[in-house]
């Protein structure tokens, strides 16, 4: 199983009131592996990555939100990892890999679950709590999230969508930063797990990196589990 084995606490920053718990671990900054600076307008990069993640066809599609759901429970003692607080995941929207099987199953498990919700634009996401019998409202960006009066968790696993990843843990995102904001926060409060899930063919050699970038702890896809702080 997976171990989360993390460094020194540092103190919180003021961000932090956006989110419940106050631990401390701070984050990794952008210098591991294959991932550097290349001269590529990411805009350009985000049309070719989302057409080709559209091009999978929906058999493959099924078989790998399956392969990936198995992969993600026999790589990770997510009970374990989780420590009381909140698996936090996303909702899957155009063309994401289909994570509410891993949601439901967790669920079952006793594990709470939560899902991302946008309190405003290029800021940290908070999460609410979410069981598969909820229902979910409208968001911004076409997602959907729970109601409002589902209360707040904290997380201390986070699933990750993206458009596409290097193998040191880079991932090209929609462009919003709110997951590299959250998991800037998060890692400054306490430990947390960021697992990626994608598709094998998301995978590309570099991206284009800001300083704001936050690299992932892991990347699952349908063929293997990436350890990314071990993987540079």
């Amino acid at each position: 199983m997976a171990s989360d084995t993390r460094r020194p606490p540092v103190s919180a920053g003021p961000e932090d009131s956006l989110l419940p718990r106050s631990c401390a671990v701070p984050p990794r900054t952008p210098q591991r592996g294959k991932a550097i600076p290349i001269r590529e307008d990411k805009d350009a990069l985000r049309q070719r990555a989302a057409e080709a993640r559209a091009a999978i066809d929906p058999a493959t599609r099924q078989s790998a939100a399956l392969a990936i759901e198995e992969l993600v429970f026999n790589t990770f003692d997510l009970k374990q990892e989780c420590r009381g607080e909140a698996l936090c995941a996303f909702w899957p929207v155009a063309h994401e890999i289909d994570c509410r099987q891993i949601l439901s199953r967790a669920s079952g498990e006793g594990i709470e679950i939560g899902l991302p919700v946008v309190v405003r634009r290029y800021e940290p996401l908070i999460f609410r709590r979410w069981r598969p019998e909820d229902e979910l409202e409208a968001g911004p960006h076409n997602t959907q999230h729970p109601r409002p009066d589902a209360p707040q968790v904290t997380p201390r696993v986070m699933l990750v969508p993206m458009l596409s990843f290097t193998r040191a843990g880079f991932r090209l995102g929609y462009g919003g930063g709110y997951f590299d904001q959250t998991l800037e926060v998060l890692r400054k409060n306490g430990p947390i797990l960021a697992i990626g899930l994608a598709f094998s063919a998301q995978e590309v050699e570099k991206l284009p990196l800001e300083p704001h970038d936050q690299p992932l702890d892991w990347v699952v896809t349908e063929k293997e589990a990436i350890d990314c702080r071990t993987a540079a």
